[in-house]
């Protein structure tokens, strides 16, 4: 993860220079871009994948890491990082971009310091294995797996769902609602809001509800708030509906990253979070696309309603592979493989 974050210190610091200088051109941001999003996807894949190696998994130990996790990610993300870059823009166009190259300067020194002191936490690579092999394996124990497959399934559908909505969220804002652009961006921290008191609660939840009763409440949220955008030209109504949106997207992210970290073993842990990540990940291009179209031929109502059917369903059909009772045979399962692995 360090040398990621070097990777990207030297990307955007040199994308600060460029602006400075008055080189930058839309090739050389769409570049930067494009590695930048290689880096996010390796770095938060080898994160996810790293959480277990520091935090035990039993009780709900994972889902409170995973909740401080999202809580920081969506306190920089959404509610303090674009305040402040909008201020540091308005002293420069590359301070901005200078700084955030420091925060990952900062992080590689502290992720470094932290690999040190843990030491290695891979096994050595086998004579004769190779990079392919490793990936083939990962897939290979992913096919097998009902319950993460399951829950592949159902993230893909709902991103295919969420960002056919999503993308039409500023018009439906505009037209709709009849906000303005500064009122638009008060919208959007409705989401955040939702998604801060979810990275809190959903420990609490998980112990609750268990794990099953906690995404089947998420993906709940997720239908009333597709469907009551749908419905409504009220922002009464789309605040509390986008509150909901963030609150039950962070609970089935937090949960369902902890069970994956508890029933997939660590030597492939690594690369079935990626085949994970592409089989959820997908889905979402597309959705931004089939959102455009069917607002355009349908009215901007139409991709809310298409987005809480689809979550509807994929809750329904995975509905008996993620409930509590499976999810505890899962859990043995894995438990018991490990075992059996120890001793062999």
């Amino acid at each position: 993860m360090w040398i990621v974050d070097c990777c990207r210190l030297l990307l955007l610091g040199g994308l600060a220079l460029a602006v400075a200088a008055g080189h930058a051109d839309i090739a050389l941001l769409l570049v930067v871009g494009l590695l930048l999003g290689v880096g996010q996807t390796l770095f938060d894949t080898s994160s996810q994948a790293t959480v277990p190696l520091l935090v035990p998994p039993d009780g709900q130990k994972l889902e409170k890491a995973n909740g401080r996790l999202s809580l920081g990610q969506t306190t920089g993300e959404q509610l303090v990082g674009p305040s402040v870059g909008g201020f540091l823009f308005g002293i420069a166009a590359a301070v901005p971009l200078a700084v955030d190259a420091v925060s990952f300067a900062v992080s590689a020194v502290v992720l470094r310091g932290l690999a040190r002191r843990r030491g290695p936490t891979a096994p050595p690579r086998q004579p004769g294995r190779s990079i392919r092999r490793d990936i083939a394996e990962g897939l290979g124990w992913l096919r097998r797996q009902p319950t993460v497959l399951a829950l592949a399934a159902t993230v893909g559908v709902t991103n295919l769902g969420y960002m056919a909505s999503s993308t039409m969220l500023v018009l439906y804002a505009k037209r709709e609602l009849g906000l303005s652009s500064g009122e638009y961006g008060l919208l959007l921290s409705a989401i955040a809001a939702g998604a801060v008191l979810g990275a809190l609660v959903s420990a609490r939840v998980a112990r609750f509800l268990g794990s099953g009763g906690t995404l089947s409440a998420a993906l709940g949220l997720l239908v009333v708030s597709r469907v009551g955008l749908g419905f409504t030209s009220h922002v009464a109504v789309a605040v509390p509906c986008l509150m909901a949106a963030g609150l039950g997207l962070t609970m089935f992210g937090v949960v369902s990253i902890s069970l994956l970290q508890r029933l997939v073993p660590d030597r492939l842990r690594g690369r079935v979070m990626s085949a994970y990540r592409l089989i959820a990940l997908t889905p979402e291009p597309i959705g931004g696309v089939l959102g455009g179209v069917l607002a355009d031929r349908a009215g901007l109502h139409a991709p809310f309603l298409l987005g809480g059917a689809l979550v509807a369903l994929v809750a329904l059909a995975t509905l008996p592979t993620l409930s509590n009772r499976a999810l505890r045979r899962a859990a043995e399962r894995s438990e018991a493989a490990v075992s059996e692995g120890n001793r062999d």
